[in-house]
């Protein structure tokens, strides 16, 4: 069963405030929630716990100029849908628009069963096309019906030796990153830590300003901040790699600044969630965003 954390995490003269669910593969499913839900009214209703999921670009076929990266990620998402995570049906495509990874940008997968020619049931990798024209190491296809999930993303590449803040910047900018990623944001991130195929393996995070929680009944004044706060990604990346220091291998960057969400249950066994407000216009009022696609699992 997953289980929640949390921790306020001092990085240089700034305070930001972590909150994450471990999980193990086999309970993590991606949806498509409604067109009006949010991470919030998503959990309400499904009994599921979990953060927003990844980049999504819903109203054009192409992209403007320096944001393509948003349009890639759309066709690597993947669910087990429906039946029990010891007996799954064949992975469908989640939200099946285009048809290329136009930017080479980064994913991570995982399937139900190893083989000798792909013996990681987790991995993340880059590649440019659909995920039924990937070749695991150059060579290896995957088998689309052994796949329980995947989903796109930009590479945190915690297995990488990158030595200041630059590196890894490059490497962003190698899988499509535009300007805008590069500052301080709300973030969240998928990524696994190792450990037993039965336990908590997988770590879903998300890294706020501030420590406000979401209240319905006051929805303005309880939504994160989402200026002027956050973490740049590799920040996220120090953060991961300090905090959970088996997180060595696999693990992408999801969608994050005004999109960064958490619905997870507390110790006393209620719904809890953070979400970042978004300002209609300038009335400065503050609403959360619609969620277009989920991580979740059981808690």
């Amino acid at each position: 069963m997953a289980s929640f954390g949390h921790q306020a995490y001092a990085l240089g003269s700034k305070t930001v405030y972590l909150k994450w669910i471990k999980t193990n593969h086999r309970d993590i499913r991606i949806v498509r929630p409604g067109d009006d839900e949010n991470v919030r009214s998503y959990c309400e209703k499904s009994g599921l716990y979990g953060v927003n999921g990844t980049f999504y670009y819903t109203y054009m076929d192409t992209p403007p100029s320096g944001y393509k990266a948003l349009d890639v990620h759309r066709i690597s998402m993947y669910n087990t849908n429906p039946g029990d995570r010891e007996n799954p049906t064949a992975a469908q495509p989640v939200r099946p628009i285009g048809t290329t990874n136009v930017d080479n940008a980064g994913f991570m997968f995982c399937q139900e069963h190893t083989s000798t020619a792909i013996p990681n049931y987790i991995y993340s990798d880059r590649h440019q096309g659909t995920l039924a024209s990937y070749k695991f190491q150059g060579q290896h296809s995957l088998d689309m019906t052994n796949i329980r999930w995947a989903v796109g993303g930009f590479g945190l590449h915690l297995d990488g030796d990158f030595g200041d803040k630059d590196t890894y910047d490059e490497a962003l900018g190698d899988e499509g990153a535009w300007s805008g990623l590069f500052g301080q944001a709300p973030r969240t991130a998928i990524f696994y830590i190792g450990g037993q195929y039965i336990g908590e393996n997988i770590v879903l995070l998300t890294v706020f300003g501030d420590s406000k929680l979401y209240d319905p009944a006051n929805e303005s004044a309880t939504l994160s901040a989402r200026t002027n706060c956050g973490v740049t990604p590799s920040e996220l990346r120090s953060i991961i790699k300090d905090v959970f220091p088996s997180a060595t291998t696999h693990g992408i960057m999801l969608d994050g600044g005004g999109s960064t969400g958490i619905a997870y249950k507390n110790a006393s066994g209620r719904l809890e969630t953070q979400m970042v407000g978004n300002q209609i216009g300038n009335t400065g009022v503050f609403i959360p965003r619609n969620a277009n696609t989920m991580i979740v699992t059981p808690m």
